[in-house]
Order: structure tokens, then sequence, then C-alpha cells
């Protein structure tokens, strides 16, 4: 074998990217940038996910994100969100 790259797709042909999936990676930067654009960069700053304005489909990321150990997004004892 020599230089080929390599590309594993999942059994319904998503790109898996470095371990995660695509769209995966892809959610958690946008949710990542709206905290960010909100001002949720410390547990004294944390924002609800409607203060972030986050779409449907974020909010229905967001726990699996905010519950992922060592993640980037955290979440307070009263349901706020910070990074």
């Amino acid at each position: 074998m020599g230089n080929e790259k390599y590309t594993i797709f999942n059994h319904n042909g998503g790109r898996k990217m470095g371990g995660r999936y695509g769209t995966e990676v892809v959610m958690e930067h946008r949710i990542i940038k709206k905290f960010e654009k909100a001002g949720a960069t410390s547990k004294l700053r944390a924002v609800s996910f409607a203060e972030a304005k986050l779409d449907e489909q974020e909010q229905c990321w967001l726990d699996y994100f905010a519950g992922v150990f060592l993640g980037k997004i955290k979440k307070t004892e009263n349901h706020l969100y910070y990074i």
C-alpha cells in the first residue's frame, strides 16, 4: 500500500471523521459558535438554548453534547449552558 487516503463510511454512507461522524462534528461546531456569540464562555455567563438562538435541530443535539465526558459544552444545575 502506498500513500492512498481512505475514508471510513458508516452503514448509512455517512463519513466518519476521526472517530466521529461528519454530522456530529458539524452540529457541535454550530452549537459552540452560537454559545460563543451569546457570550456563554463561563459558568457565570451561562445562557439558555433560547438565548443562544439554537434552532430545533441544534436543541435536539444539545443534551448529547452537554453530556459527553470532557465535552466542550457544559450544563449547569438550572439548565443553562456554557463553553
